[in-house]
């Protein structure tokens, strides 16, 4: 899964001077929304759990347009930049498929048109 948060910070830094928050990221879902594995927005290659038919989760890219440190606000909810740069979250959850094939389960056409410029075909059997 690692693999997953390399390829987001790679994408990210080749876009400017952005930051990445380090204390949030994706998750797995299953019987429960929040599961493990926790799926980092960062990373080395080639590290933690393999993906499998089977797995349910979502990927959560959260950028800045400045410092990577937070602080959660008196609502015990609210999440800002110390610094008070701007942010953004972005979430989609995943399946993979019994063919082994990934599936976009918040796309209508389950990832197909945007995956494919990445030469990943989506599955079909859901």
């Amino acid at each position: 899964l690692s693999d997953i948060g390399h390829a987001i910070e790679k994408y990210v830094n080749s876009q400017g001077s952005y930051g990445i928050l380090r204390e949030y990221g994706g998750h797995g879902i299953g019987t429960a929304m929040h599961m493990e594995p926790h799926i980092l927005n960062y990373g080395k290659p080639g590290n933690g759990p393999k993906i499998e038919a089977g797995m349910v989760f979502a990927i959560e890219p959260m950028i800045t347009m400045g410092s990577e440190r937070t602080r959660v606000l008196e609502d015990n909810w609210t999440v800002v930049t110390v610094d008070k740069s701007r942010g953004s979250h972005f979430e989609n959850s995943y399946c993979i498929a019994p063919d082994g094939k990934p599936f976009v389960l918040t796309e209508e056409d389950g990832g197909k048109a945007n995956l494919a410029r990445f030469g990943i075909e989506v599955s079909n059997s859901i």
